[in-house]
């Protein structure tokens, strides 16, 4: 996000430069004089993003789902499962779970 606190620096592009991925930002909410929400770095470029809205009456929240495909061989990747608990009627809690082989080897 590129807001005041920041210093008004694109920081996923930043980051980006850095590390030598591609940035992936969605916003929330205009914030502290620019925009503010989810940003992801991938080794590979997405084919696909979706920015999805979450449910909260004080401050609108989003999810970003980004799609990439990879260059791994199936039988390391792990998959990573969004956990939603929704505690209050304004709130909400996520859970990254992310220690789920995407595919099991299968004997031969």
């Amino acid at each position: 996000s590129v807001v005041n606190r920041s210093g008004n620096i694109n920081t996923m592009q930043l980051l980006a430069q850095q590390t030598g991925m591609h940035p992936t930002f969605g916003h929330s909410i205009l914030h502290d004089g620019g925009k503010y929400g989810n940003g992801m770095l991938t080794k590979e470029k997405p084919v696909a993003v979706n920015k999805i809205s979450l449910p909260g009456a004080d401050e609108a929240r989003t999810a970003l789902i980004v799609d990439t495909r990879i260059k791994t061989p199936a039988d390391q990747v792990m998959r990573t499962i969004p956990y939603l608990q929704n505690p209050g009627t304004d709130e909400m809690t996520i859970m990254w779970l992310t220690n789920v082989p995407a595919r099991r080897k299968t004997a031969r």
